[in-house]
């Protein structure tokens, strides 16, 4: 990716993280303005109902006051005590009802045609009069007064005379702002009303219907009325939508900002980069004089004086590796024909010898110079392997294992036949590898035969396909790779303390290299080692053969 896109990239990063800061801290903040507002109608319909709830609990306390004195009990004088406590409170109407549930006296602001009727009639059943005259106060369900259009309750609560309940005393009270409703008052606004509820009788209601609202109920533990607090979410809106407004301006402002600066930093360092990319392509294409003027800033000055060293450096390095490299053909070509050729000589005159004589010592020496010859051939061969191993090639495509490990196999078992050969191989194992590989698995068998002394030789080959790679393991009874060997292999160079006895192993620890594999060595006890080579695992290329 070019660095102008990154650069883009990173812009817009910033202008999306800023953005969404503003964004995002801006909701955050209108969140809680909202849950704020939730919260203190929620708390507010809590108080109101608490509030409420110890009115009804000051009622009840006051009835029961009065029902718990003296002159309660004296039913005969009954009416001063009815007519004392109507005027003494804001209960309109009192009745003392009898044990037995009859009333036994009736007072209060009602009709004189109500109260005769009342006297003397049996109310028992009503569960106002059942629970005070089974010795509890009791606040009875609001009922509707058409002759004065409001709700009102019955308090009732036991008069006790010698520990024992002698009746219950009755009081009607109405449900207005004066005898319990009060408390609601000053949470009544212009953007907020309080509704009270029993069951579906609306027993108080304050303010206007809103459109858009925030709301919140509670109950009247005593009672079962429910209170809803109603708060118009005008306002809120309205704060909300100025909100809303300097979001966008500071979205705004952060994008400005942001882009002024990439402009800036385009103009400054983008371009400068750009050229300084143009320089390296010119060098990758061998142009080692292209010269690098770079400005705007000392840091620049200093790159483009580094780039124009560089240049003259790679000029001098590349004139130096060419010479080297033209070097090294030739001594390579003329060490390999020479080797080659002194080999076919030795055997040839090898082989004249042991034709010619029956000397047993004559015949010895010529087997030893025989081998000797083969030993320079098989070197010349690896040099050759060597060489291609490094030439430049387009790299690695899939090469199913398992058919080039019974290759190899087929090779070994008639290039040594005294060596029990067996194998443990998928039906098919593909791998990306280089061609070379063939090379490698091809000299690790070779290696593990040739230097394998034991009485019974044997060398076994596995292969198992894992979920990502390849693993070929290469196993041997001999007596090992040398430390020597595998500790030049592993370190990837020749010292003159370290150094290999040969280049087979070379060959495949280069092939694996082309084939972005890996290569390590294992040490069996008591007896023989293993060379494990771990690939890539691929997928079957079906257009190749």
């Amino acid at each position: 990716m070019k660095l102008r896109t990154k650069f883009a990239l990173v812009l817009l990063l910033m202008t999306a993280v800023l953005s969404g800061s503003v964004y995002g801290g801006l909701e955050l903040y209108k969140d809680r303005l909202v849950e704020q507002s939730r919260d203190d109608v929620n708390e507010t319909a809590r108080l109101s109902a608490q509030q409420l709830d110890r009115t009804v609990e000051d009622r009840k306390d006051f009835v029961g006051f009065v029902a718990s004195r003296p002159d309660a009990a004296r039913f005969e004088e009954s009416d001063r005590f009815l007519r004392e406590f109507v005027e003494n409170s804001r209960f309109f109407a009192a009745q003392i009802v009898a044990a037995n549930g009859s009333v036994d006296d009736f007072h209060g602001d009602v009709t004189q045609e109500l109260q005769q009727e009342s006297i003397g009639s049996d109310v028992s059943g009503r569960p106002y009069v059942d629970t005070a005259l089974s010795g509890q106060i009791f606040v009875s369900d609001p009922e509707y007064a058409n002759s004065t259009e409001q709700y009102l309750v019955v308090v009732s609560a036991p008069v006790f005379e010698d520990r024992e309940v002698k009746g219950a005393l009755a009081a009607a009270i109405y449900l207005d702002q004066q005898t319990f409703f009060g408390v609601l008052g000053p949470i009544s606004r212009a953007d907020q009303r309080v509704a009270v509820r029993s069951g579906s009788s609306v027993l108080y209601t304050s303010g206007d219907r809103f459109d858009q609202t925030i709301e919140a109920t509670r109950t009247v533990e005593s009672t079962g009325w429910t209170v809803t607090v109603v708060r118009n979410r005008a306002g809120l809106l309205a704060q909300l939508r100025e909100l809303a407004i300097a979001q966008g301006l500071g979205i705004l402002l952060v994008m400005l900002s942001v882009v002024g600066f990439g402009v800036l930093e385009y103009r400054t360092t983008l371009a400068q980069t750009r050229r300084l990319l143009d320089g390296f392509a010119a060098l990758e294409r061998g142009e080692f004089d292209y010269e690098l003027t770079l400005a705007a800033a000392e840091e620049w000055e200093q790159i483009s004086q580094g780039f124009n060293a560089l240049g003259t450096s790679l000029a001098a390095r590349e004139a130096e590796l060419r010479q080297r490299e033209q070097r090294l053909q030739v001594l390579n070509r003329v060490l390999r024909h020479n080797l080659r050729n002194s080999a076919a000589v030795v055997l040839g005159y090898a082989e004249m010898i042991r034709e010619s004589t029956d000397n047993p010592d004559t015949l010895r020496a010529a087997t030893s110079i025989a081998e000797a010859g083969e030993d320079l051939e098989a070197l010349s061969t690896k040099a050759r392997q060597l060489e291609f191993t490094v030439e430049e090639r387009e790299g690695t495509e899939p090469i199913d294992v398992t058919s080039l490990v019974e290759e190899v196999l087929e090779d070994v078992d008639e290039q040594f036949p005294h060596i029990e050969v067996t194998a443990t191989l998928p039906e098919s194992a593909w791998v990306r590898a280089d061609h070379s590989l063939r090379m490698a698995i091809a000299n690790l068998c070779e290696n593990a035969c040739q230097h394998n002394e034991s009485t019974d030789p044997q060398l076994e080959v596995h292969v198992e396909v894992g979920e990502d790679t390849v693993v070929i393991e290469v196993r041997d009874n001999g007596e090992g790779i040398p430390e020597h060997e595998r500790a030049v292999i592993n370190a990837g160079e020749e010292t003159p303390l370290e150094h290999g006895s040969g280049l087979g192993l070379w060959v495949a620890a280069w092939a694996i290299q082309r084939s972005e594999g890996s290569l390590s060595f294992e040490v069996e006890e008591p007896v023989g080692s293993t060379v494990r080579i771990e690939l890539e695992r691929a997928e079957p290329d079906d257009g190749e053969d």
